[in-house]
């Protein structure tokens, strides 16, 4: 019949759908409260970004190779970044409060200011990361590698005095 569409028969089963790729991107005061994203944020500035309740398990977040990463200002408040990589990201001034961080690699990460009031850091790996240590102090680091988080700041510090 005319206008009869023509073609070989697709696979059969449900169709597969790429996620949106959001690097690089800024989302600069957007609001994720809720939302499920699994990706490669590499690059992306989320900065005043509304992440309650995020779950962004497992995905990654690398920064600074063309684009910064940052999460500066969010609220991130019981956002799951589990199983993540997260190198040469910056978190300051971040909300974290009960977010789950468990069994993520942090390099060169940088959370000055942050709430980490009952965040969970278990089984995280941790390579260059800057945070005061005062601001881990209510927070899960049950077999963290803490002791050379902890050294590593406070070496820091007395070069940067």
């Amino acid at each position: 019949p005319s206008g009869a569409l023509r073609g070989s028969p697709g696979c059969r089963g449900p169709p597969r759908v790429s996620p949106p790729d959001v690097s690089p991107a800024v989302l600069t005061d957007a609001d994720l409260t809720d939302a499920k994203i699994s990706r490669s944020f590499d690059g992306t500035k989320l900065v005043l970004t509304r992440l309650v309740q995020t779950d962004f398990s497992p995905s990654s977040f690398l920064g600074p190779k063309y684009y910064e990463t940052t999460f500066s200002g969010a609220r991130m408040i019981s956002a799951k970044l589990r199983h993540c990589q997260i190198s040469s990201v910056s978190f300051y001034n971040a909300d974290c409060a009960n977010a789950d961080f468990s069994h993520t690699d942090f390099s060169d990460v940088r959370m000055k200011g942050c709430n980490l009031t009952g965040a969970c850091f278990r089984n995280a790996n941790f390579e260059r990361w800057m945070i005061p240590p005062d601001q881990i102090r209510d927070a899960d680091l049950r077999n963290a590698n803490i002791d050379q988080l902890i050294h590593r700041y406070r070496t820091n510090q007395s070069v940067n005095s």
